[in-house]
């Protein structure tokens, strides 16, 4: 499962977003991430993707996740550097997205940061058991049917 932690600062957390699979909108106004503070941040800035892979075989494989800067006026970087709009750029454990301007002001950053989770099906039967696993796994949750 991947976690965006919002960061202030001196790098303190100050919010944290749990990850689903799907493209999720980064921005000021009409997104489901939203960095309302900083007004160098576009109204839709840019589209986060959590890939739904997910391989029962191979638990500590991480969903692939993604960042694209959607020709946003002041641009994303990532690590400090600028992408380019329009195309994807894969996110590693620890990368630091920057959102906006960086004059000294509101600076808008994001570390995405993976978290294992495991879910324990034993006390759930039937319809309700494939319903949690399928839920679980789009957080990209390791499902057990017992410890």
């Amino acid at each position: 499962m991947w976690i965006l932690e919002h960061l202030g600062a001196n790098d303190n957390v100050i919010k944290r977003t749990y990850l689903r699979s799907g493209v999720h909108v980064i921005g000021r106004k009409d997104a489901a991430i939203l960095l309302t503070g900083d007004k160098s941040v576009s109204r839709k800035h840019a589209e986060l993707t959590v890939t739904a892979e997910y391989d029962p075989k191979k638990p500590q494989q991480l969903q692939p996740i993604s960042i694209k800067d959607t020709k946003a006026k002041f641009g994303t970087c990532v690590n400090n550097q600028k992408l380019n709009p329009d195309e994807p750029r894969q996110l590693a454990p620890g990368d630091v997205v920057r959102l906006g301007q960086n004059t000294g002001g509101a600076v808008s950053r994001l570390r995405v940061c993976p978290r294992p989770m495991v879910i324990c099906l034993s006390n759930i039967s039937g319809a309700e058991k494939v319903q949690v696993q399928a839920q679980m796994q789009t957080f990209g949750a390791h499902v057990r049917s017992k410890w």
